[in-house]
């Protein structure tokens, strides 16, 4: 995984932990994740050619 990634990740790893404490909930970020992931892996490779 590139050095770049490694702040994101973090990030949003903290705001994931942060709606789970907030919503007692995990459905909502493994919705979130699941975009996250599909957008990161599939969508933006394609956009940014």
């Amino acid at each position: 995984m590139p050095s770049q990634y490694v702040p994101f990740a973090a990030v949003v790893g903290l705001a994931f932990g942060w709606v789970v404490e907030r919503t007692a909930s995990l459905v909502g970020v493994i919705l979130a994740h699941a975009l996250l992931a599909v957008g990161l892996i599939l969508v933006w490779p394609r956009v940014l050619g």
